[in-house]
């Protein structure tokens, strides 16, 4: 009858308290035709149910989307887009039902007349080694003149195109010179002329390069906050002061969170005709002190815990991200993402969960034989890689680093896609002095945590480190 009694009925969920049941279709009315996956923090993917309203309703709101960016950017889908995603088809879950990736999803969502005029083929955004995808991207994407925008959920896309042509140019132009690309599904047409053109560009210095690759070049459509607001300084370099970097709202694999409708402002709206949203004040909640509150009771400048209920059966669902309120248009809160909450990283969308690094440090211990008990890993977003500091002497007869990624990326698919493509760098090892973990309980004492409640965040941001490993190192 009202929200108290959801809260009284429902318990707030996880992914895994739910599993059985979505992954069984049992939690809608309506059947799944499709699931988008994503990581899972036990290991295993996780599978949410998309059904044909579902589907509806991210074409409403990419629709409002792209009507914002199309009344705030004019001549923005005049041209052609480069819009680099995932496959919307990856593979075929065990019921028979296909799943792929949400940016695949929303990118088939947008208005078909925008649609028709995206740069890369499917058959090439299906392309599985990512040292021939992306050099392709690059072939296709130079010889295009005429392209207003660029879009990808995150920065780190684009960055790693700017490393891939500064690599590879005189490869890709003659790709272009030629039309040969060999690969037989991926279409490129002759223009030596387009080749020369680009070869004055690429000799030149990398300021401003997109621009002037593409001089109709508009907007660029991606992250802005959280951990992507790092990359968009570097990013901006690349565009003219014309071009704009516009935000594309808090999504994720379980929904679509919030429509940017102002594009010049990058001003966000939460989806509230497709979900409905509770939020726990940040502070109470990491307090245990839960206090659900719905959007009209949400702050200004506050920084809130975000519970959700879709249509695709998630029921009060922990999101466990992280949203500061900026403002409001009109009436309604104006969000946007800040991080993922405590124990969880994500530096280019691998989203890696503390369990997952738990597990892998386990996996490495049995399987040969290293003994590690103390041990905290760091999300670095300046270099774009982790670095995990350990209490062990150096080992020379295994590459500790290697060994572990091994096993992330066994247990995390979004993190081995992200290491194969080289948007997420080598995992890096720091080995420790004897002593180090007892130091660092001392100087978590030291600093205000109760020694009965004291408890090792093995998983954490660079930004957040205050403790000096480096003073401990081998």
């Amino acid at each position: 009858h009202n929200h108290q009694d959801f809260v009284n009925s429902v318990a707030v969920h996880d992914y895994e308290s739910l599993r059985a049941y979505l992954e069984a279709n049992e939690l809608t009315t309506e059947r799944a035709i499709q699931y988008a996956r994503t990581s899972g923090t036990t290991g295993r993917p996780k599978y949410i149910p998309l059904s044909d309203r579902r589907r509806e309703e991210y074409r409403r709101s990419q629709s409002i989307a792209a009507y914002g960016q199309y009344k705030d950017i004019p001549g923005v889908f005049e041209g052609c887009g480069l819009v680099i995603v995932s496959p919307e088809v990856e593979g075929f879950h065990d019921s028979g039902i296909p799943y792929g990736s949400m940016s695949g999803i929303i990118s088939k969502s947008l208005p078909e007349s925008i649609q028709d005029r995206f740069v890369l083929s499917d058959n090439l955004i299906a392309i599985e080694d990512y040292e021939t995808k992306y050099l392709l991207i690059a072939a296709c994407a130079l010889a295009e003149p005429n392209i207003a925008y660029l879009a990808s959920a995150n920065p780190s896309t684009f960055l790693k195109l700017v490393e891939v042509v500064g690599k590879r140019g005189v490869e890709i132009l003659s790709m272009i010179a030629t039309g040969d690309c060999g690969v037989e599904d991926v279409e490129l047409e002759a223009d030596p002329v387009r080749a020369a053109e680009l070869k004055e560009v690429l000799g030149g210095n990398t300021k401003e390069m997109f621009s002037k690759i593409w001089p109709n070049l508009k907007a660029i459509m991606t992250w802005t906050s959280g951990n992507c607001s790092v990359l968009i300084p570097r990013l901006r370099d690349f565009i003219s002061r014309d071009a704009r970097i516009v935000e594309m709202g808090y999504l994720a694999s379980e929904f679509c969170g919030s429509i940017v409708v102002d594009a010049l402002e990058n001003v966000a709206v939460p989806a509230l005709h497709e979900n409905f949203y509770e939020f726990v004040e940040k502070g109470a909640w990491e307090e245990g002190r839960q206090s659900y509150l719905l959007l009209e009771e949400l702050e200004e400048g506050r920084e809130y815990y975000v519970i959700v209920t879709t249509m695709a059966g998630l029921y009060r669902y922990f999101m466990d991200d992280i949203v500061r309120v900026t403002g409001r248009f009109n009436a309604t809160p104006s969000i946007e993402f800040v991080q993922k909450g405590k124990g969880v990283t994500n530096i280019t969308g691998e989203k890696l969960y503390e369990r997952h690094v738990i597990e892998a440090i386990n996996g490495v211990k049995v399987a040969h034989a290293v003994e590690i008990e103390f041990f905290v890993m760091f999300a670095d977003l300046q270099q774009g890689h982790y670095v995990l500091n350990v209490e062990h002497p150096p080992v020379s007869r295994l590459d500790l680093a290697q060994c572990i990624e091994i096993e992330l990326m066994r247990i995390n698919i979004e993190y081995s896609e992200k290491r194969k493509s080289g948007r997420l760098g080598e995992l890096r090892v720091s080995f420790l002095r004897p002593g180090t973990g007892e130091a660092y309980k001392k100087y978590c004492i030291g600093n205000g945590q109760r020694e009965s409640q004291y408890k090792i965040n093995h998983l954490q941001y660079r930004a957040q480190q205050v403790f000096d490993f480096g003073l401990y190192v081998y």
